[in-house]
């Protein structure tokens, strides 16, 4: 079990599209979440897709009623978070939580995909 945390000077939409490229299509692991976590005076709301065939199509859901939101209810971005499972014999698993900070803070929590995450947390700094 590895847990990192890194800063990135990029923003949580081209860590998420790196993301994907690395660890959805490069290693063939399954998206199994895709949330947003926001607040507003003392609430919190998250959103969540699961079982995520389409990335591009569940992240624009994901924006769609995210912005909807912020633009009529005040919420702020504060997370994101993007959760990969390997459907194979290797049984691999990573989390990936970003904040919408400057520059954002990344953490990464995987088992049995050390080597991936490592090599991922570098990129992105």
């Amino acid at each position: 079990m590895l847990n990192l945390e890194v800063r990135s000077k990029l923003d949580v939409e081209e860590a998420t599209d790196r993301a994907i490229a690395t660890f959805k299509d490069n290693e063939g692991m399954a998206i199994t979440q895709i949330s947003a976590h926001m607040h507003r005076e003392q609430q919190a709301l998250d959103i969540t897709l699961t079982n995520v065939e389409n990335p591009t199509e569940a992240r624009e859901r994901l924006r769609a009623i995210t912005d909807f939101a912020r633009d009529h209810s005040g919420y702020r971005y504060v997370r994101h978070l993007v959760h990969f499972d390997d459907t194979g014999s290797l049984g691999r698993h990573l989390l990936l939580d970003m904040t919408y900070e400057k520059p954002m803070t990344v953490q990464l929590r995987s088992d049995k995909a050390d080597e991936i995450t490592r090599a991922f947390a570098k990129s992105i700094t």
